[in-house]
């Protein structure tokens, strides 16, 4: 661009140079362009994005971790686990529950039976264990 405009004659004032400038990125987008396959920088913009490279490569790996709490239910039927409230139901007021997590995905254990698998939704404080069919 500075090679062509120092071709040009020089402008009188700020709206001669934009003139200049706009017939300059005119010719540069409709001319085609080796790197492009012979397409206009236009055409290649209207084809849509490039692929790229992946962008969480050299990125730092966090390692998920697992674990295994208890939980004594309160009376009104929840359990807190990593700062969220999981709903069990009253019904196991005062029972031990064993809780896998790995991340925000939790699966809750009565007396070795499965009650049910969640993944905590971090937008709600309170959240309701499905029941398992």
């Amino acid at each position: 661009m500075a090679r062509w405009l120092g071709q040009q004659p020089v402008a009188a004032d700020a709206g001669a140079l934009q003139a200049q400038l706009d017939r300059y990125r005119e010719a540069y987008n409709h001319r085609g362009h080796q790197v492009h396959a012979g397409k206009t920088p236009q055409q290649r913009f209207e084809a849509g994005p490039l692929a790229g490279p992946d962008p969480t490569r050299g990125q730092p790996h966090t390692v998920t971790t697992h674990t295994v709490t208890t939980h004594t239910v309160t009376a009104r039927g929840v359990i807190g686990v990593n700062g969220a409230l999981i709903g069990l139901g009253r019904s196991h007021a005062g029972a031990t529950a064993t809780v896998f997590r790995t991340g925000n995905d939790l699966a809750v254990f009565i007396n070795n039976t499965l009650l049910g698998q969640l993944t905590i939704d971090r937008t709600r404080r309170y959240q309701r264990l499905p029941q398992l069919p």
